[in-house]
């Protein structure tokens, strides 16, 4: 793993990745999220509290 974090290379390829991916505005994240919504099941757990914390 260090000598991942050592390699040039690889480090200009992960800052590439990241300035790609903060290019996006909140509204395309928005509408990608609405886009794969019936992608996830999602299922809400019950949990009980008395403290009104999540």
């Amino acid at each position: 793993m260090l000598q991942d974090a050592k390699n040039v290379q690889r480090g200009k390829v992960f800052m590439a990745a990241r300035t790609k991916s903060q290019e996006g505005s909140l509204d395309e994240y928005i509408d990608f999220l609405s886009d794969n919504m019936e992608l996830i099941e999602f299922v809400p757990s019950k949990r009980i509290t008395y403290q009104f914390k999540l």
